[in-house]
């Protein structure tokens, strides 16, 4: 009896403080013992089912808990995260219909990243880029505005928008933490400068600037970007040598062009192509 009792009193002292620092730490074999006592002694806690989601090797079973929260607590808070867990597994499966179906009560930023990755996995780019801007606008912390930014460059780029796709992807380069995602965003930036630059432009553009150095004309173009112009870089031979202009436009008629060139003290207009 005294043996019973002191186990029942070991079982009641287990907390899911205990299981998210044992988490925290890597230990998740003695995080998922702690999440099972914790069950025992607290059946069906929504809390709990979520922590054994978390811990459960089985993907089916962990699925069976997130279910379980829907099925018990419909209104609870850790619902959205149960439907975000359910859907990367559709999406994972390639049920992209299903994981709209399965975000629609969700509002948070990773959810609404999912479905915009649903929606282009679907070839609704345009859907898909006005999803992101939900997801950017909702983004709680750098790496939901991080993943947002990905998100919009990747619908744009598919969308044929080059010169917004690489505005995006310039941003993502500012947001706090995307070190990690140096290699990916200048790869991404320089696809996105090939299809401008490859891209046939006609019409009138205002010359801006001209560098012998194209990171300097890189930067200038990110500086009118971000000021809301559409600009391009594009490279020249002046005397055998590469130089690269910043083309603001293009504009349909010369009187556009010499409108918008009032706004830059020293230009040239020039008609493309």
């Amino acid at each position: 009896m005294l043996e019973f009792l002191l186990l029942a009193s070991c079982v009641s002292a287990v907390t899911l403080e205990d299981v998210r620092e044992l988490f925290e730490a890597g230990r998740y074999g003695e995080a998922r013992s702690k999440v099972e006592a914790y069950l025992g002694s607290h059946p069906d806690d929504p809390e709990g089912l979520y922590w054994m989601g978390e811990l459960e090797g089985n993907a089916r079973a962990s699925l069976r808990c997130y279910e379980r929260i829907l099925r018990l607590y419909p209104v609870h808070s850790l619902c959205a995260k149960a439907r975000l867990k359910l859907a990367q597994y559709l999406y994972v499966k390639g049920e992209y219909s299903a994981v709209l179906r399965k975000l629609k009560e969700n509002f948070d930023s990773p959810s609404l990243c999912l479905a915009g990755r649903a929606l282009m996995a679907l070839g609704k780019h345009e859907r898909a880029r006005e999803t992101f801007l939900k997801a950017l606008s909702a983004a709680g912390s750098s790496e939901d505005s991080l993943r947002a930014l990905l998100g919009l460059s990747d619908a744009c780029l598919l969308g044929g928008l080059y010169e917004e796709a690489l505005r995006y992807a310039d941003m993502a380069m500012g947001v706090e933490g995307s070190e990690d995602w140096s290699t990916f965003l200048s790869e991404r930036a320089s696809l996105c400068r090939e299809k401008l630059e490859g891209s046939e432009i006609e019409g009138y553009v205002v010359q801006v600037g001209a560098f012998q150095n194209r990171a300097q004309a890189e930067r200038r173009c990110r500086e009118l970007r971000e000021a809301g112009y559409h600009v391009l870089v594009k490279e020249k031979l002046v005397g055998g040598k590469p130089w690269y202009a910043v083309w603001v436009g293009p504009y349909t008629t010369e009187e556009e062009a010499r409108r918008a060139s009032r706004a830059f003290p020293e230009v040239w207009i020039l008609k493309v192509p």
